[in-house]
């Protein structure tokens, strides 16, 4: 049974966008104002958290339906019971937002009523109806009472229509894609909805610019949008593209500064390294999103995160760790009470056990699983039974008042026949004035709409060239921190030393986390080629770090043995990032390769955090291994480093690298470029000078590429005895 992590659009809430946090201004405001703008300030705190942390949200939303109570405003009390709801419902607690949300139905059903006259007022009054509705029929669906959530559903759907709201139709096309991809059922029809939806979120944000609520709604159901589209692709096996999603997605979740929704991305990566056989890129990744959550209080997708962890574990070989995280799944799934999720992880336990050949746990766990399967499949047929019942008792109706109305047609056609002639002369005459008096008034219509059209073209290009220039100087500041960045790496002239060599150095996104770097001291050379955890600025930051130390450390001092200076770079990197190695910390440093090669004596030292040195002699790449732990805090072990010593030889080509360029998706099947690809290119080309070597690498690179974009920076370093 496959698990799809679907993040649906359920709840919807105006999130503020600031330049700074305004937490602290509000706190300060709630004693000096009076009720009703405390109600407000209480619900712009809840919303605030509720993306931070789920308990403060609660108790923000608690406060403010207690005081709308108290003073007995209908409208301040709905909004807080939409609230109050979501934060419920991000914790976990599923029942009681059920029960918050059907109150803010209902009191939303006698507000409809005392404004029946007002008919914008009443407008409104439906899109916030149409919103617990569909909140409403999630939360039913995930419990497994299908014909609850459809009548849900259902009835969330006839709003829409009837309002013609551009948020909800977008959200209701993302819950229709939403089935279509959650259940298998067609994954293009998924796509053509999800897409749909994606235009209709666009439409309502550009149509929206001038409010920030409306903007920050629009932009969150976008990337939402993206992520799942990316889901799709991932299903489907075309990584590129999902990976192309998710960044989109990522990207816009940071600007927006949605912890959920970095998290939701993040998780959704990790599947994908995972899928790519990159398992502590997955387990990171995963990491991440589940600290993210367990930060937030979002209980679901904790549970859900867990069971990916435990996936990663299994695929890595790590039985007893996947065990453990399965079983926190299961417990946090059950206590939820969220019926598939249960019986998904009792068969990840059941192949867990069988694969450990334990084989009686995993008879039990399997027939847990086929129990509360065969259980979810019976409401399903229940559901359908009741459906087909309906259909026809309607269609039956229908009969009964189509032969009924064929009596009364036939009774009064006689007296039709007999007005006809009269009325024929008075209705030709009634229809050319109407019609006359349409076009006249479609005439004044089209040319007003023209006038309109006209000015927010207009407007639509102001704000069009402000984004722009905000863009270019983003961007040109990159660009001069970029040329900071090169400054810092070895000049040419001191490069030149290394006689024969080539740098393939491809920074992703303009400034780059990999770095090298070069000195010679006392007749001896050194040589490193590095990889920082992350790209763009924060990788970029990292490498600035690591070139400082690398100065600090060999120029200043008498070090010149690669491990020893691997040793003390790890110091620096633990001490500058103040990194404990407790759970949940952020794991920065970088995986690197040093060499050290004694001009005078033919020799050459090297060493080696999770990157290799290749050496290729006569036809054949010898490959010496690095230890297996990073630059950097690492909590299963903080050895020495190991110091490999190499005889070498005239003609002797070398090669050191980071993980970007065997990492990157491209060729059939949006795969990875893999190792042995690349060692069997080294092979091919190592006899050729360097200069041809990069060209030859780079020019494989983009044809591997193809319309797939680079994931992440590469940096390819080779050189000549």
């Amino acid at each position: 049974m496959k698990k799809f992590y679907l993040y649906l659009l359920i709840i919807f809430l105006p999130f503020p966008v600031v330049a700074q946090d305004p937490v602290d201004s509000l706190k300060n405001i709630l004693e000096t104002v009076d009720d009703s703008t405390k109600v407000q300030t209480l619900l712009t705190l809840s919303r605030l958290y509720l993306s931070r942390n789920l308990l403060e949200s609660v108790n923000y939303a608690t406060s403010a339906a207690d005081l709308a109570r108290e003073i007995g405003t209908p409208e301040l009390l709905s909004d807080a019971l939409t609230t109050l709801g979501a934060a419920r419902y991000y914790q976990g607690n599923f029942e009681m937002a059920r029960e918050i949300w059907v109150e803010g139905i209902e009191l939303l059903k006698q507000m409809e009523q005392t404004y029946a006259e007002d008919s914008i007022k009443k407008l409104t009054i439906k899109n916030d109806m149409a919103v617990l509705l569909n909140n409403v029929g999630v939360i039913y669906k995930n419990a497994g009472e299908y014909d609850k959530a459809i009548e849900y559903y259902q009835e969330n759907l006839r709003i829409q229509e009837e309002t013609g709201n551009i948020l909800n139709m977008a959200r209701g096309r993302a819950n229709i894609g939403n089935v279509y991809f959650y259940f298998g059922l067609d994954y293009n029809k998924a796509l053509e909805y999800y897409n749909t939806s994606l235009e209709l979120f666009r439409q309502f944000t550009e149509e929206n610019a001038e409010y920030e609520q409306d903007v920050l709604q629009g932009r969150s159901g976008m990337a939402t949008i993206y992520l799942n589209i990316g889901m799709v692709y991932k299903e489907i096996n075309n990584m590129g593209l999902a990976i192309d999603n998710y960044r989109k997605a990522l990207r816009i979740f940071r600007e927006i500064d949605d912890k959920q929704g970095i998290a939701n991305t993040q998780n959704q990566m990790g599947l994908v390294y995972l899928e790519g056989g990159s398992y502590e890129d997955a387990l990171t990744a995963s990491m991440n999103a589940l600290n993210l959550y367990r930060e937030i209080g979002n209980r679901k997708e904790v549970a859900a995160t867990l069971k990916n962890v435990g996936n990663i574990y299994y695929r890595w070989g790590r039985y007893e760790q996947a065990l453990n995280y399965f079983n926190q799944s299961l417990a946090l799934n059950q206590e939820l009470n969220l019926k598939k999720e249960v019986y998904d992880v009792y068969k990840d336990l059941s192949d867990t056990y069988a694969t450990m050949g334990n084989f009686k746990l995993a008879l039990d766990n399997y027939q847990r699983y086929n129990e509360l399967k065969d259980s979810s499949i019976r409401e399903e047929n229940i559901k359908q039974i009741s459906e087909l019942e309906t259909k026809y008792e309607t269609e039956r109706v229908e009969r009964e008042n189509m032969l009924l109305n064929t009596q009364n047609m036939l009774q009064e056609t006689e007296l039709k026949r007999q007005r006809v002639m009269i009325y024929s002369l008075v209705g030709i005459f009634l229809i050319i004035l109407a019609s006359s008096i349409l076009l006249f008034r479609a005439y004044k219509a089209i040319k007003h709409a023209n006038f309109l059209l006209e000015e927010q073209n207009i407007e639509i290009k102001h704000q069009r060239d402000q984004i722009f220039q905000q863009k270019q100087e983003i961007t040109d500041s990159i660009h001069y921190a970029s040329r900071i960045q090169n400054a810092l790496l070895p000049p040419e002239k001191l490069l030149s030393k290394l006689s024969d060599h080539f740098i393939l150095y491809k920074p992703r996104d303009i400034v780059s986390g990999d770095y090298y770097w070069m000195t010679q001291k006392d007749g001896k050379t050194v040589v490193l080629a590095a990889d920082c955890t992350g790209h763009g600025v924060p990788g970029a930051f990292m490498s600035m770090l690591g070139i400082s130390f690398m100065n600090e450390i060999v120029n200043k001092s008498d070090m010149t043995q690669p491990n020893e200076i691997l040793n003390k770079l790890r110091d620096n990197v633990v001490n500058s990032l103040h990194q404990t190695g407790e759970e949940g910390e952020a794991q920065d440093g970088m995986d690197l390769a040093l060499c050290v090669i004694n001009n005078n004596k033919s020799k050459l030292q090297y060493a080696g955090a999770y990157n290799p040195l290749f050496l290729i002699r006569d036809d054949e790449l010898i490959e010496y291994k690095p230890d297996k732990m990073p630059i950097g805090i690492y909590k299963e072990k903080q050895d020495s480093f190991t110091n490999h010593e190499i005889e070498i030889q005239d003609g002797d080509a070398m090669y050191m690298f980071s993980d970007g360029y065997v990492d990157q998706f491209g060729g059939p099947g949006a795969k990875k470029f893999m190792a042995k690809r690349f060692k069997e290119l080294l092979l091919s080309i190592y006899k050729k000078p360097m200069n041809e070597q990069k060209t030859i690498l780079d020019t494989t690179l983009e044809e591997w590429k193809g319309g797939i974009d680079q994931i992440d920076d590469i940096l390819v370093m080779g050189f000549r005895i």
